[in-house]
């Protein structure tokens, strides 16, 4: 009996002590991986950063000299003339971080944009200039988004073309915040022309979530906002963090299929790798369905062209197509079904902004066209990881931006 007593007492020792064990193991690599983490920050990759907690993501991007939401300059849902949600445009001066993909770097995108002393991407020679001829409104497909400042539309408007121009395209924000930006940025330069650069893949999202806001007086939550030890813990935050990104890619693999194909000069290249974005076939699906109407746009493009009537300007709208669009020809989607899906959407978009232009006496283009002529024949429009513009398709909105100046000086 005490025998067996004593091989229990043992047992347990043994199990405590393995568990001791266990325990000061992991302490053990939490503390090297909090050393490592701390002396070389630069181990923790942007979409891992992007993902701790606020404050420490902030301390870690000033080590990076990464931009944050905390070091932009923000526009207060107070400041705006709509009542629409806070948003962010960029600190003047300074070059900021956007992380590129192997596959895009290939084809010569680049991670660094300098932003001028006004808070946006354009060349030095642009900053001061007022009266201009031409003033570009839009989001990342309007921004130096893995280009130089020098290879946007803008730019190439004025350095191709001869036309002085200014970019003011920033990021995350819709046609709402588009305007805004005209009120606050771009009347007092005296433009000729504003282009309102329309997105047709992600702009009805950046349209919702303005109405959204209006409706529900809410601003978008900062998820990765967590507290405790993850508020100031490298390796914990980075563990969180790397299970997060684990979880997002099954999903992204077991859910929505948004990846697809298409036919570029050297054969077929495998586009959107990372399934992002999917959010653009739910909108072309609701608009198909008839659940939503495009007529979202409408209080947004009557404020920019009632801002063009009282400000002496010729207001133009452009439809900027995605990569599935420039390609239609020989787009092939992994799920076959999006093909009609997002060709029938869009096609929505673009007859009611046609027929609003028209209403209004705006001038439209939809790009498509020119897009997918470019296509065949042509290097690259889109990058194949980000989806957005390579030089070549910068090149091609500058080219119409001109002709429509052009057409309207005859």
């Amino acid at each position: 009996m005490a025998k067996d007593q004593k091989k229990t007492k043992n047992a347990a020792s043994s199990r405590w002590q393995n568990f001791s064990i266990f325990l000061l193991s992991i302490f053990l690599v939490l503390g090297i991986a909090e050393v490592f983490l701390r002396i070389f920050p630069s181990l923790i990759s942007i979409p891992v950063l992007e993902r701790f907690n606020s404050e420490l993501r902030q301390t870690v991007a000033d080590r990076l000299q990464l931009s944050t939401k905390s070091s932009r300059r923000i526009i207060p849902s107070s400041e705006r003339t709509d009542g629409g949600p806070d948003f962010y445009t960029y600190q003047p001066n300074r070059t900021i971080m956007i992380p590129v993909d192997p596959i895009d770097a290939e084809l010569g995108a680049v991670e660094g944009a300098r932003i001028d002393q006004n808070g946006f991407c354009n060349p030095e020679s642009a900053a001061e200039r007022a009266p201009i001829d031409v003033l570009l409104l839009g989001d990342s497909m309007t921004f130096c988004t893995a280009i130089d400042a020098d290879q946007t539309s803008s730019a190439m408007v004025e350095d191709i073309f001869g036309f002085s121009a200014y970019n003011l395209g920033i990021p995350g924000i819709g046609p709402f915040e588009y305007v805004e930006l005209l009120r606050k940025y771009g009347l007092n330069r005296e433009p000729k022309f504003v282009v309102m650069n329309i997105f047709e893949g992600n702009d009805p999202r950046d349209v919702e979530r303005f109405n959204d806001f209006r409706l529900h007086g809410k601003q978008s939550m900062d998820a990765d906002a967590v507290g405790g030890p993850f508020a100031w813990s490298y390796s914990l935050a980075f563990i969180k963090a790397a299970i997060e990104l684990q979880l997002r890619q099954i999903d992204r693999n077991t859910g929505l299929d948004f990846r697809y194909s298409i036919e570029g000069p050297d054969g077929r290249v495998e586009m959107n790798i990372a399934n992002a974005d999917r959010d653009e076939v739910r909108y072309a699906r609701r608009f198909n369905s008839g659940e939503l109407s495009p007529a979202i746009f409408e209080p947004a493009l009557d404020s920019f062209r009632d801002l063009a009537r009282n400000n002496d300007f010729v207001p133009v709208i452009l439809l900027i197509p995605g990569t599935y669009t420039a390609y239609a020809q020989s787009v092939v989607f992994n799920d076959q079904e999006l093909s009609t899906t997002m060709t029938s959407g869009r096609e929505i978009i673009s007859e009611w902004l046609q027929d609003y232009a028209a209403r209004n006496n705006i001038a439209f283009v939809d790009l498509a066209p020119a897009f997918q002529a470019a296509a065949k024949a042509g290097p690259l429009t889109h990058f194949p990881a980000n989806r957005h513009l390579t030089p070549d398709g910068q090149r091609i909105v500058a080219s119409q931006i001109a002709e429509i100046i052009q057409d309207v000086r005859k």
